[in-house]
């Protein structure tokens, strides 16, 4: 169904974040927000129009420093929200206060 391989492809982009892949993927208006408010953009828009995916893509192509950057943007994304004992931390610190 839909919702399984939605979450098939959500796990395939934070393996290969994971890995310093860059992950291109077509996040929700909430999606982004949230990147927003983290601070981290761990990944390039391809939301499903021409024109910004041909933005995205170009920015790569124009600007090759960018692909550590986001290669890095990406590791840090999975280690702060998706690290074992980090988030089991979080947990903690929620439980104790």
């Amino acid at each position: 169904d839909w919702s399984s391989a939605a979450s098939d492809v959500y796990k395939q982009q934070l393996e290969m974040m994971s890995a310093g892949k860059i992950v291109f993927t077509g996040s929700t208006e909430l999606g982004k927000s949230y990147f927003d408010f983290m601070g981290i953009t761990p990944a390039q828009d391809a939301s499903p129009n021409a024109d910004i995916l041909f933005h995205s893509i170009n920015s790569l192509l124009d600007n090759k420093s960018k692909l550590s950057e986001l290669s890095l943007r990406g590791r840090e994304y999975i280690m702060l929200n998706h690290d074992v004992t980090n988030v089991a931390g979080k947990f903690l610190n929620l439980w104790n206060n």
